[in-house]
C-alpha cells in the first residue's frame, strides 16, 4: 500500500502572486494552492508578516463594509416621502371611525419620527449590530481591533466572533482557540469572552489575559497578564465555579476529568507567541510537542515510549518547524521524519506530519 504522505517539497516559492494569498485568506484555495502559500508562509519571518498584514486589511475592509451598508438616514427619508405622497391625493369624506384611525396614524407617526429625531440626536443606535467572525488560517496570526478599543491578538487556527459595535450593558465575544486579549477599560461595561463550547466565561473591565480553548483540546487555560479577571466554569453535570485570578495566575480545566487548578506561571512564556516566539522552559515533551502542533499547524506521532519522559529547555524566535526539531534531535537524541500529507479534500486541513523515534 502507498504512503498516503509525501516528503516535503523543497522547491523555490520566493515569489507568490497576491490573489493568491487573498484566495487563501477567503479559505478558497485548492489543497495544491494551499501547500503553495503555507510553503511561502513558512519561507521566511517577511513573509508571515506580509501574509498577517494581508489578513488585517481584509479583516477590516470586511467589517467596515458591513457597517456602510446600512443607511438609516435614508430609510428614514423613504418614510417620510411615503407618507407625504399619501398625504396629497383626492378629497375624501370622513366619517368617526375614520377620522379615529387617521388621527391614530398621524399621532403614531409623530411619535416614531420624534423617536428617530432624538435616537439620530443623540447617537443613539439599533441595538441589532452585525456580528463579524475572523478565523485566522494556519500560518497566520490576526490583530483585530474592536469598535471599543480593545486590542485581540488571534493565534493559528483561531476563530473569534464579535459585533460591529457593542451594545447594551457588555462587550461580549466568542472564542474558539488561542487568543491574547488587550481590554480597554470601561467600569460600566464589562468585557466578557464566552468560549466556542460554553464551558467558561471570562469577565475583565480593563485587563491583558491570554485564553486557550480549542475544541480538539481537552483542556481551557487563561493566563492573567495583568489588571484582574473573573472566571465562570461550567462543569458537565450542570454546576458553576467562579474564581478570580489575579496577575501571573493561570487556571486550568480538563474538560475531560471535570478537574480545575489555579497555578502561578511565567507570563513571558504564555504569551510569547505574539511576538513569534516559543519559550520552553523545562517542559514536558507531550507538553512541547502540544505548542508545536498548534503553532505550525502539525500532528505528532511518537514512535519511542520513552520520548514522553523527555523534558526540555530553549527560546525560538521566528524559526521554522524543522530548525526547531532539528535543535530537539541535537539536545535529545530524537530523531524525526516531516511529511506533508496528500488530500484531494479541499475542506480539510492539510497538516505537517512529523514522526518521531
Amino acid at each position: 500500500m502507498a504512503d498516503e504522505y509525501a516528503p516535503i517539497n523543497t522547491e523555490n516559492t520566493s515569489f507568490i502572486n497576491p490573489a493568491l494569498i487573498v484566495k487563501y485568506l477567503q479559505k478558497s484555495t485548492n489543497p495544491e494552492e494551499t501547500l503553495c502559500v503555507e510553503a511561502w508562509i513558512n519561507e521566511s519571518e517577511t513573509n508571515r508578516k506580509e501574509v498577517s498584514r494581508m489578513a488585517e486589511l481584509l479583516f477590516t475592509k470586511r467589517a467596515y463594509d458591513r457597517m456602510t451598508s446600512r443607511n438609516v438616514d435614508l430609510a428614514y427619508q423613504k418614510v417620510q416621502r411615503r407618507l407625504h405622497d399619501k398625504s396629497v391625493g383626492k378629497k375624501v369624506s370622513f366619517g368617526r371611525r375614520s377620522f379615529l384611525y387617521v388621527a391614530a396614524s398621524i399621532i403614531g407617526a409623530i411619535i416614531l419620527s420624534s423617536t428617530y429625531i432624538y435616537l439620530r440626536e443623540n447617537h443613539i443606535h439599533s441595538v441589532e449590530p452585525n456580528y463579524l467572525t475572523v478565523e485566522s488560517n494556519p500560518g497566520v496570526r490576526t490583530r483585530i481591533l474592536l469598535s471599543d478599543g480593545t486590542i485581540v491578538h488571534l493565534n493559528f487556527g483561531s476563530k473569534l466572533t464579535y459585533p460591529d459595535q457593542f451594545f447594551g450593558n457588555s462587550r461580549e465575544v466568542k472564542l474558539d482557540g488561542e487568543a491574547y486579549f488587550q481590554v480597554k477599560s470601561d467600569r460600566n461595561k464589562p468585557f466578557i469572552v464566552r468560549t466556542n463550547e460554553d464551558n467558561a466565561t471570562i469577565q475583565a473591565l480593563g485587563t491583558a489575559f491570554n485564553v486557550q480553548n480549542f475544541d480538539s483540546d481537552d483542556e481551557f487555560t487563561t493566563t492573567l497578564v495583568e489588571g484582574s479577571v473573573n472566571i465562570t466554569v461550567n462543569h458537565p453535570l450542570g454546576s458553576s465555579t467562579r474564581m478570580e485570578l489575579t496577575p501571573s495566575d493561570k487556571i486550568i480545566f480538563n474538560k475531560k476529568s471535570d478537574s480545575l487548578s489555579i497555578v502561578k506561571t511565567d507570563t513571558e512564556i504564555e504569551t510569547s507567541w505574539i511576538n513569534d516566539r516559543l519559550i520552553f522552559r523545562n517542559q514536558s515533551m507531550p507538553q512541547v510537542l502540544k505548542t508545536l502542533a498548534y503553532n505550525f499547524n502539525a500532528e505528532f506521532e511518537i514512535r519511542n515510549p520513552a520520548i514522553y519522559a523527555y523534558r526540555f529547555t530553549g527560546t525560538f524566535q521566528s524559526r521554522q518547524l524543522s530548525q526547531i526539531l532539528e535543535y530537539i534531535k541535537i539536545s535529545s537524541d530524537i530523531n524525526y521524519t516531516i511529511r506533508f500529507p496528500r488530500s484531494d479534500d479541499s475542506r480539510e486541513t492539510n497538516k505537517t506530519r512529523v514522526i518521531l523515534n
